[in-house]
C-alpha cells in the first residue's frame, strides 16, 4: 500500500516510537499523518497509531485536536471509535493511539463485491451521517 510519508520523520515498519509502539503495517494516511497497525509493548496488544505530521499539525492545531478528542469521548454512537492523543517523546512526532478494529474497509468491500446495491450503500452512508451528526452535536465541530 502506498502511504504518504511524513515531511519531517519518515516512519517505517519495525520502527519503535515513543519507546512503546512497534509499527507493523501501514494502514493509510490522511491530512494529519499516517496510520499504522502497531504493537503496544506496555499493554501487550495491537493498536492503531496515527503518527501526526508536525508540519501539518503545529502546537495550536494539536491542542485543538486534543480538545476535540476529549470532547468526542462524550459521543455515544457505535460507529465512533476514539483515540487518545499522546504528546511527542523527545525527537518523535505526536501520536493518536486507539483501538485497532478488524474488518474490511469500503475500498476492499467494493473490490470484492463490485458496485454495492443502492440499499447497502444507503445503509453505510446513513450510519456515517448519524455518527458524524452525533460527533458534531457533542463537540460543536464538523468533521
Amino acid at each position: 500500500m502506498l502511504v504518504r510519508r511524513l515531511n519531517t520523520a519518515l516512519m517505517k515498519i519495525n520502527d519503535i516510537i515513543a519507546r512503546r509502539y512497534e509499527l507493523r503495517e501501514a494502514l493509510g494516511g490522511g491530512g494529519l499523518g499516517q496510520v499504522f497497525r502497531a504493537f503496544d509493548d506496555k499493554e501487550l496488544r495491537e493498536v492503531a497509531v496515527k503518527v501526526l505530521d508536525p508540519a501539518r499539525c503545529p502546537a495550536d492545531a494539536l491542542r485543538r485536536y486534543e480538545a476535540l478528542v476529549l470532547g468526542a469521548a462524550r459521543a455515544k454512537h457505535p460507529a465512533i471509535v476514539l483515540s487518545r492523543v499522546q504528546p511527542a517523546a523527545a525527537g518523535a512526532p505526536p501520536l493518536a493511539v486507539g483501538e485497532l478494529l478488524g474488518g474490511e474497509d469500503l475500498d476492499a468491500l467494493r473490490g470484492r463485491l463490485g458496485p454495492l446495491p443502492w440499499q447497502r450503500a444507503s445503509e453505510i452512508v446513513a450510519t456515517i451521517a448519524e455518527a458524524l451528526a452525533d460527533l458534531a452535536a457533542t463537540t460543536g465541530a464538523a468533521h
